[in-house]
């Protein structure tokens, strides 16, 4: 498969087109067309259906604990991808994750919160961490302060 062709599997499963045959990936909840992410599942091959479904349910809540990425900043995100991929040995070893949905979009170059940048966000079950602070602020964090930015999901 060339690059061409990867780079439009990961957009054809981040927003649910039909790609060579079939859906890319697994929708985030069956049948519910306010969901625009669509986790690829292509790079773990090696996740249990417990993992899959625990993906699904992190960017959930991840959507739930920063509203404004399908809120009043959607029409601003461009290019996005979403993947469950093996978590990051060292967020493994600070969070115990050892697999996580990494999300990644283009904000518009409009003078807005986080204009021009690519975000970056890598989620599990208990919460999700951003390294740009303009991550956070998209999301109406406060930023941690040259380091990445970690928010916990509400547990009630």
């Amino acid at each position: 498969m060339n690059k061409s062709m990867l780079i439009g599997a990961g957009f054809a499963a981040a927003v649910g087109l039909q790609f060579a045959g079939g859906v890319v990936g697994d929708s985030l909840s069956e049948g519910n067309d306010s969901d625009n992410f669509v986790i690829d599942m292509q790079y773990a091959s090696d996740a249990t259906e417990e993992q899959r479904q625990g993906a699904k349910n992190a960017l959930k809540n991840f959507i739930d604990s920063c509203p404004h990425v399908d809120g009043v900043f959607k029409s601003r995100i461009t290019e996005p991808e979403v993947r469950l991929i093996d978590s990051m040995h060292y967020r493994e070893d600070r969070y115990g994750w050892t697999w996580e949905v990494h999300l990644q979009f283009v904000v518009d170059n409009d003078g807005r919160t986080a204009s021009g940048h690519t975000l970056d966000y890598y989620i599990w079950t208990d919460g999700w961490v951003v390294q740009k602070a303009q991550g956070a602020e998209f999301c109406g964090k406060q930023p941690e302060h040259m380091k990445e930015t970690y928010v916990g999901f509400d547990k009630s």
